[in-house]
């Protein structure tokens, strides 16, 4: 695991090198961490980097979160783990249903990911997390409440096989 204040582009080619057989894949992974790494580094804007990260076919982790929802919280550890797991080779993405300017955002950013029907079907049920296949983005995983982070791991490794 790397700590914080390291490269984080260090932690998907450890990770992906267990994980993954596809030296392929293992390139396209290593490739984009860095890429974003660089263009947050050297230009400063996360915006860009995050238009690189858009760009690719990487998984998508989205959450549907409220602050006000006992579910959510109890399940921001293992949210925590999954972004910490998986940040650096999916697109880790929070949907906030709190109120109605945060609703208008992830309505947004929903738009932005191609999956703006998925959040207008699932939008009320928060503490849903859901795993997208890379091309069609289409869930290849709905789990609402799971708390156990081998469901994740599974459902992020078959929208891996998908890429």
């Amino acid at each position: 695991m790397v700590s914080k204040g390291q490269n984080p582009g260090y932690q998907p080619i450890a990770k992906v090198l267990t994980d993954l057989k596809n030296p392929y894949a293992i390139l396209r992974i290593c490739l984009t961490a860095t890429i974003a790494t660089l263009t947050t580094a050297l230009i400063g804007s996360q915006a860009f980097a995050d238009d690189v990260l858009l760009s690719e076919n990487v998984p998508l982790v989205v959450q549907i979160h409220a602050d006000w929802c006992r579910t959510c919280k109890t399940l921001e550890p293992t949210w925590t783990q999954i972004h910490e797991e998986f940040g650096d080779q999916s697109r880790i993405l929070k949907l906030d249903v709190s109120d109605r300017e945060a609703y208008e955002a992830s309505l947004e950013k929903a738009k932005l990911f191609e999956i703006e029907a998925f959040f207008l079907k699932h939008r009320q049920k928060t503490g849903t997390i859901a795993v997208f296949d890379c091309t069609t983005r289409e869930p290849v995983a709905l789990l609402r409440g799971e708390l156990g982070i081998n469901k994740y791991r599974k459902a992020i490794a078959l929208a891996w096989a998908s890429c």
